[in-house]
């Protein structure tokens, strides 16, 4: 709608976002369909996925405002590139939260995408980094339907917290949302909106929910 309502002049532009960003998020879509039969998907594959599934509507959202705004298309790309990296870490933080989060505040149950076998970065960062037995009995774990869904999560969750999958996420998050803020800095807009935008960013990473 509002790209819609965009200046004449930069009508294409705004429509060009948004027809690539639809294409984008139904392919990131697709590929998420495929890796729930693929054992053999990387972690940049992954990270991929989650950029065209998710990370690509925070960047067109930013994008799109901007151009809207009458920002420079310099300025635009740049707060786009802002938008990725910070679509990158809450996707992340998504995936966390669903192994580890508290319940109580997260509003529904845990361990949802253990139980449903998604290969989230968690358990992608795991293969990585596992010796071949943890992998064989990560593997077999997320092929098997005849162990309880409470036992199968609970058993997933040691080997992710014996292997510090924890702490190698909140690490890539970090990078994330730093790689963010390196890139607002550098754009030349009103201190107050840049503080906007650090404040909404710093919710989407921090969000226990």
């Amino acid at each position: 709608q509002y790209a819609q309502q965009a200046r004449t002049e930069i009508l294409p532009q705004t429509l060009s976002v948004f027809s690539k960003t639809a294409i984008e998020v139904c392919e990131g879509q697709q590929y998420d369909l495929n890796y729930e039969k693929d054992n053999h998907v990387s972690v940049d594959e992954y990270i991929e996925m989650i950029r065209l599934k998710t990370a690509v509507l925070f960047g067109a959202s930013l994008k799109i405002g901007a151009l809207v705004g009458g920002a420079t298309k310099k300025e635009a790309d740049e707060l786009y590139d802002f938008g990725i990296n910070i679509g990158l870490g809450f996707q992340l933080k998504d995936d966390l939260l669903d192994a580890f989060g508290d319940e109580e505040v997260f509003g529904k149950m845990t361990g949802g995408d253990i139980i449903s076998n998604k290969k989230t970065y968690l358990y992608l960062k795991a293969i990585e980094v596992a010796d071949s037995k943890t992998r064989e009995e990560l593997t077999e774990l997320y092929n098997t339907t005849d162990i309880p869904d409470k036992d199968k999560t609970a058993r997933v969750k040691e080997i992710f917290s014996r292997l510090e999958i924890n702490t190698a996420v909140n690490n890539k998050i970090d990078a994330y949302f730093d790689a963010g803020m390196k890139i607002l800095q550098g754009i030349d807009i009103n201190e107050e909106n840049k503080q906007i935008l650090i404040d909404i960013a710093r919710r989407m990473i921090d969000r226990e929910k």
